[in-house]
């Protein structure tokens, strides 16, 4: 198996730049997974929509903290900025997560 650097922004885990939202202002995010593996993308402190996969608008779409990104597939999701603090976001693989696929949205 192939040696994987995993990503978020561009940047590994610990060494990441916060992802900082204004408290009350809805967050919108487009997760695009670029790779052939699967990412169980998950974030802490915080319930999300989702708007769209690969374009495609989802009716109704879930509401959760977590969502399968399967390969060469982009999502875009949105929730509300309302929970001050900071609040992980990474992969649930954990060979990805300890590979440096984490980062931090902060509230403020």
């Amino acid at each position: 198996m192939q040696n994987y650097e995993w990503t978020i922004n561009g940047q590994k885990w610990p060494d990441v730049t916060p992802i900082k939202v204004s408290m009350g202002n809805y967050v919108l995010a487009d997760i695009v997974n670029n790779s052939m593996m699967s990412h169980p993308m998950h974030l802490h402190g915080y319930k999300f929509k989702v708007l769209e996969i690969n374009g495609q608008h989802i009716k109704d779409g879930a509401i959760q903290d977590t969502i399968l990104v399967m390969p060469h597939t982009s999502v875009k999701v949105v929730f509300i900025a309302d929970n001050p603090g900071k609040w992980f976001f990474h992969c649930h693989s954990l060979y990805h997560m300890h590979s440096g696929m984490m980062a931090y949205i902060q509230t403020y």
